[in-house]
């Protein structure tokens, strides 16, 4: 990266970061009862597994929906606390679970655009990497030169990714966008502005994701001289990074609202001097089967809820 970018993206990431933590201490035991709330399904598929109940379907079933409700339910729910403190609103409790509700079919909706872009050329990398090693295994330091690279350019273009998608579910709830358009947006946006959002969503997560990350790892070693308990927690891994990611969302979130709001408006501004881009043809049958949620969030949110937007 050169040194303007290297300036862009440290700046960008710390000014947003610092933004973010001023809106999260208005009411930070507000962020932290909703996070227990939606983090309390994963604790509980945790629990189950610990308990050694009996495998099974229903077992399996179970765990499998408490851990989708705390991976799914509660991103809206926070971006309508980032909203009110943006504006200097407080939405409390109920008011900000029952509006973050009515966002989530548009927010599922959109999560699905973003998980075949992300999910699809991760998973070729993934599946190369295996054939890779059944086809023309390595041994010594090439297996270990191999393993390095397949790390690094799959982190490489996960990152890339999850930053060029980073900003679909803000254009979808906050800028009120169909989820086929808010993903394509996200894309234009991100692609435009790829070191302003890459240091956003970098430095924003970093003062939780590595401290947490560190923990995590030296937990996993302490448990090297106990096979059955580190067994232990890789079969609850699955449930506790729901609850680990509990603790990055609201920073990054908030951070993320505030660079959302400024490339939007530069963005509008832009295509009201030179014009707007025009639609891809091929999303278009999407915009059509997807054209009721629109609506139907409108009616459901109310006027009252007009400062989400």
């Amino acid at each position: 990266m050169i040194p303007r970018q290297s300036r862009l993206f440290w700046d960008t990431g710390v000014h947003y970061l610092g933004r973010g933590l001023a809106v999260l201490q208005l009411s930070p035991w507000l962020y932290v009862a909703v996070l227990a709330l939606f983090a309390s399904p994963a604790v509980l598929a945790a629990v189950i597994i610990v308990a050694g109940l009996p495998a099974g379907f229903g077992r399996s079933a179970v765990i499998w929906s408490l851990n989708a409700i705390s991976a799914s339910v509660a991103p809206p729910v926070i971006m309508i606390l980032v909203a009110g403190g943006y504006r200097g609103l407080n939405p409390g409790f109920r008011e900000s679970i029952a509006t973050g509700l009515c966002w989530l079919p548009r927010y599922f909706w959109t999560n699905l655009h973003t998980t075949v872009i992300f999910w699809v050329p991760v998973s070729a990398l993934l599946w190369l990497r295996g054939w890779q090693q059944s086809t023309f295994p390595a041994d010594g330091p090439g297996d270990i030169a191999l393993t390095v690279l397949w790390l690094t350019a799959i982190a490489a273009l996960a990152l890339y990714l999850h930053t060029r998608t980073l900003l679909a579910p803000f254009l979808a709830v906050h800028g009120n966008l169909p989820g086929t358009l808010a993903a394509l947006e996200s894309w234009r946006l991100s692609g435009r502005h790829f070191t302003r959002v890459f240091g956003g969503f970098i430095i924003s997560s970093a003062p939780v994701a590595i401290p947490l990350g560190v923990a995590i790892l030296a937990g996993y070693l302490a448990l090297a001289g106990s096979p059955e308990r580190r067994d232990l927690l890789i079969a609850i891994w699955p449930s506790l990074i729901w609850v680990f990611i509990k603790f990055i969302r609201p920073l990054l979130i908030a951070a993320v609202y505030g660079l959302y709001h400024d490339l939007w408006r530069e963005e509008t501004d832009r295509r009201l001097a030179e014009g707007s881009p025009s639609l891809p043809r091929y999303i278009i049958p999407l915009l059509r089967l997807s054209a009721y949620l629109p609506r139907t969030l409108a009616r459901a949110t109310g006027r009252r809820h007009d400062w989400t937007l």
